[in-house]
């Protein structure tokens, strides 16, 4: 489903790297030693209540179309970024993974639609989806799966 490459970024491709405080200690902890990777290909199922998957939107097409200022295919990698050094001051009952990025190459609505489809997946194995990304484009194809998933259009 998600194997064009040129489409789709796993999340064990994505470097998350920052200021090390501990090794050890988990209170000293800061996001990249805290967030794990997974392939939407090969996606576990979660049975915790407090996981959370990172999953971005590299598009610029809905900005393009809108004749506005393109960069938004940038806030995925930029927003890890900040996030990175952020110390960590949940729990550590909270599961914190990163999907990896979902390109936009071409076609907007195969962009949205493969969106879709994995924040299907991920709502379906037992993750709650925060998707990053820039531009309006965003929304449509992390509220449509909704819809599907809580049955409103199966």
């Amino acid at each position: 489903m998600y194997s064009n490459k040129a489409s789709y970024i796993p999340g064990t491709e994505i470097r998350w790297t920052g200021r090390i405080d501990s090794e050890t200690d988990f209170d000293s902890f800061r996001w990249h030693q805290f967030v794990k990777s997974v392939n939407l290909n090969n996606l576990p199922a979660c049975a915790k209540l407090e996981t959370y998957c990172l999953i971005g939107f590299a598009c610029d097409k809905g900005v393009e179309r809108n004749v506005g200022r393109v960069g938004a295919a940038l806030a995925p990698r930029l927003i890890r970024e900040q996030l990175a050094n952020l110390p960590v001051y949940f729990s550590s009952e909270v599961c914190l993974f990163d999907a990896g990025d979902i390109l936009c190459p071409n076609s907007l609505e195969e962009a949205q639609e493969m969106l879709a489809n994995a924040v299907y997946d991920l709502l379906s194995a037992g993750y709650f989806p925060v998707v990053l990304g820039g531009g309006h484009e965003t929304a449509y194809g992390s509220a449509l799966p909704k819809r599907w998933y809580f049955g409103l259009y199966v």
